[in-house]
């Protein structure tokens, strides 16, 4: 089932969804479109899409996975105030 199949299954519509959501993607990503993602982020004022564009299917392999994992904190930090004691994933201190 494509992610688009998915979406349109759901029970509840995407445009009602209550929550935030982070949805990230590698723009490089042969087993899986950036499409399906790009449609649940029109329809969806909750969500937030980030294409990442030399990334392939498995995002948190790649060689840019401190960064990765440092965007979802900053977007939980956003979205929550979650404090991260002003260090980022990998233990370095912020400047």
């Amino acid at each position: 089932m494509s992610y688009t199949d998915f979406i349109c299954r759901c029970q509840m519509p995407v445009d009602e969804l209550q929550v935030p959501v982070l949805i990230m993607h590698g723009g490089k990503d042969r087993i899986s479109s950036p499409e399906g993602p790009a449609i649940f982020a029109e329809k969806n004022k909750m969500e937030e899409l980030k294409i990442w564009e030399s990334g392939y299917h498995e995002l948190h392999n790649e060689i840019f996975k401190s960064e990765m994992l440092n965007y979802i904190i900053n977007c939980l930090e956003k979205k929550d105030g979650i404090q991260d004691n002003n260090q980022n994933i990998t233990g370095r201190t912020k400047d």
